[in-house]
């Protein structure tokens, strides 16, 4: 199937993201859902997606939020502040935060971010 999650503690079953959208950072390697999901309790951010840009095993995580742009400052200390503790694994360090009015979805799924596009987008974007 390739997707990767964990059991916790209490025998919940945690999803983390698809083995092919994970990150390989210089800092080891991180999946996307996790950290995506710190974001997307901000009031203002609709979803998120982080992606990774470069190349594997050297990739910067950019975080893309579907959002106000005039969130830039706001968004990686809400996440640090308020979620980030409690989290069981680390958050990767944020590169940058690039904003669209909407991502990319699959047509079948509405909540299924196409995150290779995204990547490609992003790439584009800080080219």
């Amino acid at each position: 199937m390739g997707d990767i999650g964990y059991v916790d503690a209490e025998g919940l079953l945690w999803f983390c993201g698809r083995k092919s959208q994970r990150l390989e950072t210089a800092q080891g390697i991180f999946l996307p859902v996790p950290t995506e999901s710190l974001f997307d309790r901000h009031p203002k951010v609709r979803r998120s997606a982080l992606v990774g840009v470069g190349a594997r095993g050297f990739e910067k995580p950019v975080l893309v939020v579907e959002g106000p742009e005039r969130l830039q400052a706001e968004l990686v200390s809400f996440a640090r502040a308020n979620v980030a503790p409690a989290l069981p694994h680390p958050l990767p360090e944020i590169e940058r935060v690039l904003f669209r009015d909407s991502l990319p979805v699959d047509a079948r799924h509405n909540a299924k971010i196409r995150r290779e596009e995204l990547k490609r987008w992003a790439e584009g974007e800080l080219a």
